[in-house]
């Protein structure tokens, strides 16, 4: 059945009807030179595109937003799939507060991940494996490749600092295993080097001169 050449149409043998085209690619079609609406035989929804790949999925040169209907996630600016995350944004995130503007950027991977189910944050290439920041559920903070072999960490319970450790057992824990110096403190100023106190004052003193001093902060001799 055709209604002026190409306004509606019915292909009977392939169970398809179309408004602007003679050439029905899918259950249900509206297109003029570009295809406008589709309904497909297993009843996915494609506006811009004749062959959605989700249950609605919006395109135009590119993919707009897509939802999946097994795993009910939902994508935008690329196809949803049964990838693991209720949203994925393949593109920028801008928000707006009054004249300030704040971006996240995306490429092809996450760069930024949150886990639901232990309440990780990571921050990275990849999110995981290549993680750079992550934020347990402890509130512990490592910085580096992964948790495992973290650069820089911080416990969130007791506030100690590992550089080298994830594991610190001070305030401030050091650890190589490498031919690398451990730590390194350099005073290009006039102020001392290194000053360790306790509540009643200084206990070891180094000033910018090279002296020590115990019990002093004013060493007199390279030993005082």
């Amino acid at each position: 059945l055709t209604v002026d050449t190409d306004t509606f149409y019915v292909d009977a043998s392939n169970n398809a009807v179309s408004i602007g085209t003679t050439t029905a690619a899918t259950l249900f079609s509206v297109a003029t030179s570009t295809d406008i609406f589709n309904i497909t035989l297993s009843g996915l929804v494609g506006i811009g595109t004749s062959s959605p790949a989700s249950a609605f999925h919006i395109a135009t040169s590119t993919d707009v937003f897509s939802v999946n209907a097994n795993s009910g996630e939902v994508a935008i600016g690329a196809v949803a799939t049964s990838s693991g995350y209720a949203l994925s944004v393949l593109g920028s995130i801008q928000t707006s507060a009054t004249s300030d503007f704040y971006s996240i950027t995306l490429t092809r991977y996450p760069a930024l991940i949150m886990t639901a189910n232990n309440g990780d944050l990571d921050i990275g290439p990849n999110g995981f494996g290549d993680t750079i920041i992550e934020v347990d559920a402890n509130t512990d903070l490592y910085v580096g490749s992964a948790t495992s072999s973290a650069i820089l960490t911080v416990q969130g319970s007791s506030g100690n600092v590992g550089v080298g450790t994830t594991t610190p057992s001070a305030v401030l824990d050091v650890y190589t295993n490498s031919a690398n110096t451990a730590l390194l403190v350099e005073q290009d100023g006039t102020g001392a080097i290194l000053d360790i106190q306790n509540a009643t004052g200084t206990v070891f003193y180094i000033n910018n001169a090279g002296y020590v001093g115990v019990g002093t902060s004013t060493p007199g001799a390279l030993l005082t």
